[in-house]
């Protein structure tokens, strides 16, 4: 037996280098089909199925509170509900907290805004977190009073301290204290844009009397990690026991009208579950290209195996059974399969960190993607069943003809060889299917990106410059303060050459896909209409120019002016959107708002006068229309986080004028977050964007193999017919006839393919419809378009081995029969 499979092997070798082309062509081919699967499987595998790198991470969970009505909203935690679920809770072995803080961080070469996570001291310990460099927290670091430390990701000490291991030990001031550096993270602990880790007493807004003491100051979200054994169903049952004895003890607290519920979620879910359904949709498409080439190879052996009837029969009339050619062919075409697997183990590993980074933009775990183990194994096992499943029909053929090879009659030839003709062109109607199945998915991705683009976001996007300048509040404690350093800024940037315009605001549109905040609001002007069917309000902070700067259309009345400050009665601008949706068809200018949270750091609620009416923005994101909207004025707001400049110098000129003037201002205050309104606006369509571009290079690849597929299929086609076109020539018929002959006999494998192709497109626009914009599931021009473009490719592929007739001498085919 041992030696039967070694024969069969070398014999199988030998077959295989008799036909170098083909072979060549059927590994490239699967090359491509299984190297796009295993990086896609790598992609997946890293974001999906791969477990976090915290220790027993299946046993992390992510906690979220909510208030279930009508309208169902979640909250953060407060101080004194991390305690009680930490206290009460028997499911749970550890509860930490965490929030993210933006701070002041000087010590290094230039001072930075840092993004800071605010923990409690356990929380690298209940992760098993092992840092780069140093220690993580001890649990006396969450003791009011104790010395300040601080955590750097790995990412902010190579970018911004030099990668220098002896930044351990050193002492950097935040909030106006100095925090000795403890700790390095490792690389693969960079899961967000977090630049550091503090403790909680070293959080100014979390150490606060009002934070420990107020139940209703919620802002911390939770992490916990469950007791072995239990189960998700047991701990949420727990929780929302303990909810419910919270909502009784705790009535003012928790509102009436809605049940208040805790839910727990597996920490890797809720990372990685936004991508789930891009992952599915992404193995789905890839799936399809290595179908479609499945069908092309399997065109390709049953043409291989065609020529290599003689041989075969020849290895008959010697002794050959037939089930030892069978096995001969099975062992050729694994091999085939195998050989496509090691070419598409290399495609894998050039194009999977590149996928990687594009794919990072729509969840972070997908750094971790590369070509393991575990993607070896699954591109190899890929190859071998794609390599049997080529081989299967050449081996039905083999076993369908009773008689021995070299002794099939005419008929029985000729019948075979209908059969196998009707096989391939089924092979090419499959391939035609799945290409316009892909190329569908990718034109209407295009077509949602396009109109994306095409969104009017109701401000001005060229030439505007924007930047993050949040005020540390050890250096600007109060609103005087922070409104000198504002007024000083515009002062310094709107004198600055190439500057024409430049405004202060809470939040720049689309910089991010959610309310900066909102509220509830009354009227005052009309105390008997109910409020709680008014809207609920976003709300933002702008100076008297932002409206110039960004170009915001003012539909009515007038925008914020220098005199609109703490002296001077509260004014709102409202858009359009709220101005019609609290006095239709009337005036909004001159009434009165009353929002239930104050527009004043640690101030008072109050009613404030609709002074103006301005178009809407979209503020979100170009998918999102905007909602109700109000603004008020930073000299009343007494804050502000975000500067645009708008000019003609360009942007790096106006980088420098921004940079120039905050360091001339105060040497201590940095800017981050230096960006374009068009580059902000291209990140929020980057997720469409990335989509799209997969899904266009994907469809590349089907429509090439199908364009290879059906040139392949008429060039066989044409030589298995050149006795019956000499015929047709030595009767009469024109060299055009043929053409249109073999033309017609494409069109009609392209029609039916495209028939076929339809119900898959279908499928897949509706596996699509999250990601599509303003695009039908089923798009009819998309449908169209790839119908045509598959028409117009197919037909420069039947041409070039179409012209081959043209060349044809009768005499000469005639002669050889």
């Amino acid at each position: 037996m041992g030696e039967n499979t070694v024969n069969d092997f070398q014999t199988a070798l030998r077959s295989l280098v008799r036909t170098p082309g083909a072979v060549l062509a059927i590994v490239l081919i699967l090359g491509l089909g299984i190297g796009v699967n295993a990086s896609v499987f790598s992609l997946y595998k890293a974001v999906l199925l791969d477990s976090l790198f915290f220790g027993a991470s299946d046993d992390l969970v992510l906690l979220e509170q909510r208030i279930e009505t009508e309208g169902s909203y979640g909250l953060p935690f407060s101080v004194k509900e991390v305690a009680d679920y930490r206290n009460m809770s028997e499911s749970l072995v550890a509860v930490e907290e965490l929030h993210s803080m933006s701070f002041t961080l000087l010590g290094l070469a230039e001072p930075h805004r840092i993004q800071t996570d605010v923990v409690s001291a356990g929380f690298f310990d209940m992760l098993d977190i092992r840092p780069l460099l140093g220690r993580t927290f001890r649990p006396d670091e969450d003791a009011p009073g104790s010395a300040p430390t601080i955590v750097l990701s790995h990412r902010f000490w190579k970018e911004k301290a030099g990668g220098d291991p002896a930044i351990i030990g050193r002492s950097l001031v935040m909030n106006d204290k100095a925090h000795e550096v403890i700790g390095v993270l490792a690389p693969n602990m960079d899961l967000d844009s977090t630049d550091a880790y503090v403790t909680t007493p070293h959080c100014p807004t979390r150490s606060s009397e009002m934070m420990i003491g107020n139940r209703d100051m919620r802002m911390m979200s939770v992490l916990a990690r469950k007791q072995p054994g239990v189960s998700m169903t047991q701990l949420r049952a727990e929780l929302n026991t303990i909810a419910d004895r919270l909502a009784v003890e705790h009535p003012e607290s928790y509102p009436d009208g809605g049940r208040y519920t805790v839910r727990a979620e597996r920490l890797h879910e809720a990372i990685s579950g936004s991508f789930r359904n891009t992952g599915l949709l992404l193995m789905l498409v890839s799936g399809l290209i290595l179908l479609a080439a499945l069908a092309n190879v399997s065109n390709l052996t049953l043409a291989r195996t065609a020529r290599m009837e003689n041989e075969l029969s020849v290895r008959a009339a010697l002794g050959a059974s037939r089930a030892r050619l069978a096995r001969l062919l099975v062992v050729e075409h694994a091999l085939l399969g195998l050989a496509g697997g090691l070419a598409g183990i290399g495609f894998a590993a050039l194009t999977t960190k590149l996928l990687a980074q594009f794919a990072t933009r729509l969840n972070p775990l997908a750094a971790r993607a590369t070509v393991d183990v575990e993607v070896l194994a699954y591109a190899m096992l890929l190859a071998l069943i794609v390599g049997i499943a080529a081989g299967v029909l050449p081996v039905m053929r083999l076993g369908r003809n009773a008689q021995p090879l070299h002794a099939q009659t005419g008929a029985r030839s000729a019948t075979a060889s209908v059969h196998s003709r009707r096989t391939r062109d089924g092979l090419i109607v499959v391939q035609i299917a799945l290409t316009l199945v892909v190329l569908t998915a990718s034109l209407m991705m295009l077509r949602s990106l396009a109109n994306l683009n095409s969104v009017k976001p109701g401000f001005t996007v060229e030439n505007v410059l924007t930047a993050r300048v949040t005020l540390n509040p050890a250096r600007y404690p109060d609103a005087a303060a922070r409104i000198a350093f504002a007024s000083r800024l515009l002062e310094r940037l709107r004198a600055a050459p190439g500057v024409t315009h430049a405004g202060l605001a809470s939040v720049m549109p689309m910089e991010s896909n959610e309310a900066f905040n909102s509220t509830r609001i009354t009227l005052p002007d009309q105390p008997n209409r109910d409020s709680g069917a008014l809207p609920v309000v976003d709300y933002r902070v702008a100076g008297e120019r932002y409206f110039d700067t960004m170009n915001i259309p003012l539909l009515r009345g007038r925008v914020f002016e220098r005199r609109d400050d703490a002296n001077s009665l509260p004014v709102a601008v409202v858009n359009r959107t709220l101005a019609e949706a609290l006095w239709p068809n009337e005036d909004a200018v001159g009434r009165r708002i009353h929002p239930e949270q104050s527009m004043f750091i640690g101030g008072d609620t109050v009613a404030w006068e609709i002074v103006g009416v301005v178009d809407d923005v979209r503020q979100y994101g170009p998918r999102q229309p905007e909602g109700p909207a109000m603004y008020v004025p930073v000299r009343q707001a007494g804050f502000f986080g975000r500067v645009a400049l708008r000019g003609s110098g360009g942007m790096h000129g106006l980088r420098n004028v921004l940079r120039d003037a905050l360091r001339d201002i105060d040497p201590q205050q940095p800017v981050d977050r230096v960006m374009t309104m068009t580059k902000i606006r291209s990140v929020a369509v980057e997720s469409t964007e990335l989509l799209a571009l997969l899904l266009n290079i994907f469809a590349a690849l089907v429509l090439a193999i199908a364009t290879v597929g059906l040139g392949g299929l008429i060039a066989f086609n044409v030589t298995q017919r050149l006795r019956e076109f000499s015929i047709r020539l030595a009767v009469g018929a024109r060299y055009g006839d043929l053409y249109r002959l073999v033309l017609r006999y494409s069109t009609w494998l392209l029609l039916l393919g495209s028939a076929a192709g339809l119900v898959g497109a279908l499928l897949i626009g509706r596996g699509l419809q999250e990601y599509l914009y303003d695009v039908e599931p089923l798009d009819p021009f998309s449908v169209a378009l790839a119908v045509v473009l598959l028409f117009v490719i197919g037909s420069v592929a039947v041409l070039i081995p179409a012209r081959r007739l043209g060349k044809l001498q009768p005499s000469e085919i005639l002669s050889e029969q």
